[in-house]
């Protein structure tokens, strides 16, 4: 039980540091433009969190307006640009990019839980009655969501990648 909730916590660690991450990647990335003039493909400036997105429409409350958009990775970058990186850059760009793989295969109900959850630090209380769920609902929706997330991160298996079995567990589930 100890391994389980060890590779749980790594897993919520990095859930709630998505955020800083990715604002530090494209603050270094945005500096780095204006450093070298602009020597990359532009990239779109549509954004929630920081992170791209594509549109979904959904009728209901603002978490599920928000949960129906779709995170896409911040996109295959240069490898002249990659090199550049300091180490520490490349580590959190390596990680914002695997947790977004897996936020990519969450369903509405589990981007509700990451949104409420990790970037904005409700309380397991606030959610159930924000959403009007119970907390065996959210405890299922928050179970998934880090089991996805690990698999992807390779704290549950391999690395993302390494074989095409671990790319399925972390590619969209239809």
């Amino acid at each position: 039980m100890a391994k389980q909730s060890s590779w749980f916590q790594k897993t919520e660690a990095f859930l709630y540091h998505y955020i800083p991450w990715k604002g530090e990647v494209e603050s270094w990335y945005n500096d780095k433009v204006v450093e070298l003039g602009d020597p990359f493909p532009p990239r779109s400036s549509k954004s929630v969190i920081g992170g791209m997105i594509q549109q979904r429409s959904y009728n209901g409350s603002t978490v599920e307006k928000w949960a129906g958009k779709r995170l896409e990775c911040l996109g295959k970058l240069p490898e002249e640009l990659i090199t550049l990186m300091p180490q520490e850059i490349y580590l959190k760009y390596s990680r914002v990019a695997k947790i977004e793989t897996a936020l990519a295969t969450l369903n509405t109900e589990e981007l509700q839980v990451v949104e409420l959850k990790y970037f904005q630090d409700f309380k397991r209380t606030e959610i159930c009655q924000r959403l009007d769920r119970g907390r065996t609902w959210f405890d299922n929706r928050r179970q998934s969501v880090v089991e996805k997330t690990a698999k992807c991160l390779g704290f549950l298996g391999l690395e993302v990648g390494e074989t095409g079995e671990m790319f399925k567990t972390c590619s969209k589930q239809d």
